[in-house]
């Protein structure tokens, strides 16, 4: 069975994405469709940088987090 690399999650079947580094500076509406695409067994929720949010682990969430100036990725999405 093959090892996960960093930003994939090893499932008994399948090598699932984990985490998007490449969508750092997309804009966030073309970056929450790629994680649709690659990902649709996730809620993508989209959050301005710097705005509270609840903490806590879940395996079924990714967070985008943008500018609101430039409605770019700030930070890398991931599961969580």
């Amino acid at each position: 069975m093959p090892a996960a690399s960093r930003g994939q999650v090893l499932d008994m079947t399948e090598v699932r994405k984990s985490a998007w580094p490449e969508l750092v500076g997309v804009d966030v509406e073309e970056a929450e469709q790629v994680v649709r695409a690659e990902r649709p067994d996730v809620v993508v929720e989209a959050r301005l940088a710097g705005m509270a949010r609840a903490t806590g682990y879940r395996p079924e969430r990714v967070r985008l987090i943008y500018n609101a100036t430039t409605g770019r990725i700030t930070q890398e999405p991931h599961i969580g």
